[in-house]
């Protein structure tokens, strides 16, 4: 038990969800009696604190490219 390293571990770990993922086969679907709600029906219904905070966790794309991490221990 002692020989066994992390990384080899939670590789095996990540090989056997990816394999049973593959085992799955739900696709969502939306229900025929859903409706696609914008930001302002969404915004009208909100009170003051509600659409402060709706209003500040709005997902913007940035305009910096993304960050690189360093190779891990483990990475070659």
């Amino acid at each position: 038990m002692e020989s066994l390293k992390m990384d080899r571990v939670y590789d095996y770990m990540f090989r056997l969800i990816a394999e049973y993922s593959k085992l799955q086969d739900f696709k969502p679907t939306p229900p025929s009696s859903a409706l696609e709600v914008c930001q302002n029906s969404l915004l009208c219904l909100a009170d003051e604190k509600q659409r402060d905070f709706l209003e500040r966790s709005i997902a913007i794309p940035s305009s910096r490219p993304p960050c690189t991490l360093p190779p891990g221990s483990g990475e070659r």
